[in-house]
């Protein structure tokens, strides 16, 4: 099913329908689905901080003991339980429809029913992305778990590393790096409204770009005295992405480097999984070190068409990064 288009909200109203959202599955959804919601984690550009007016959906991620790997991966059936129900991850996302369907009312209208997700309107104004992962209580058993699986499989848990990636721009990405992000979506919504032609960058790697050119910049300022010294930081910070853009073949961003990780301390080093780590050109998930978001980080890229992600992906954001301008504050 195609998704619905929906009209711009507030994020005031965004976080009211998110907490509203969260705190009707940590009350209810045990009762009424017999699946216990261990987390609810907020991810997507509200979670990272990073959402900026305009059209932008709600990405929740569900952690629960109730869904397993081998659901993920579906190399596993499970038999029929004592109550009559399947309980295999299909069968999961269709009891949890029915169950948001039961409990909003109204307020729920599904659009669709994804491979890992539901997508529904909330409240006839707002895309809903819900999703279903396994528990991890630490990334590092999450790490180890990916070392045992085929590297064809590891695309399939990346959702996983919803919580470490929301942590990491709540927790290690300042302020300021967070309002150039916003700097960045907003000229990537607008100049691709003008010219929806090829692949669409999604806004987490988008983000990670913006974050590692601006420490990137941060580091060679930070012993600058001059008034100006942040006016300088952000156009240091354009020039470094503009080069890293028109350079992308030989792309390879990654978070342990001894300068980056004093500013942003990592989740992993790559040492500790290195049959994790994707080959060249990259940029790694902080949150995942099997993810290349060189990749998989445009809207529309599946693993069947990775290939292509290196022979063209690149080339709107080529064509357009010399128009973008991070010295001017989002509306």
């Amino acid at each position: 099913m195609a998704r619905v288009a929906m009209a711009a909200i507030s994020q005031e109203t965004a976080r009211r329908y998110t907490h509203e959202l969260v705190d009707h599955l940590n009350h209810t959804m045990r009762e009424r689905t017999k699946i216990t919601p261990n987390e609810v984690v907020v991810g997507g550009s509200l979670g990272q901080e990073t959402a900026v007016p305009g059209k932008f959906d709600i990405d929740l991620v569900i952690y629960t003991r109730e869904v397993t790997t081998d659901d993920i991966i579906g190399q596993s059936s499970r038999e029929l339980s004592e109550s009559g129900g399947l309980v295999g991850y299909g069968c999961l996302l269709k009891r949890l429809d029915e169950y948001l369907n039961e409990t909003l009312q109204d307020k729920y209208h599904k659009t669709n029913i994804s491979r890992y997700s539901i997508i529904f309107v909330y409240q006839g104004v707002v895309e809903v992305d819900l999703l279903l992962s396994p528990w991890w209580d630490a990334p590092d058993n999450f790490y180890r778990f990916l070392t045992t699986i085929p590297a064809k499989i590891r695309p399939s848990f990346t959702m996983c590393a919803n919580k470490w990636q929301a942590a990491f721009f709540q927790h290690h990405v300042d302020q300021k790096a967070k309002e150039l992000v916003k700097r960045a979506k907003a000229w990537r919504n607008k100049v691709w409204s003008r010219n929806p032609v090829g692949f669409q960058p999604k806004s987490y790697t988008l983000s990670l770009l913006v974050v590692y050119a601006y420490i990137r910049a941060m580091l060679q300022f930070s012993n600058c005295k001059a008034g100006n010294k942040e006016e300088r930081i952000v156009d240091r910070t354009k020039k470094i992405l503009e080069q890293i853009v028109y350079n992308h073949h030989k792309m390879n961003i990654i978070w342990d480097q001894p300068g980056l990780r004093k500013l942003l301390p990592p989740y992993y080093l790559r040492r500790e999984y290195t049959s994790l780590l994707p080959s060249r050109p990259r940029i790694l998930d902080p949150a995942n070190p099997s993810s290349n978001m060189y990749i998989c980080g445009f809207k529309g890229v599946t693993p069947s068409s990775y290939h292509d992600a290196i022979n063209g992906k690149w080339g709107w954001f080529v064509a357009n990064i010399g128009t973008l301008d991070l010295s001017k504050y989002v509306d």
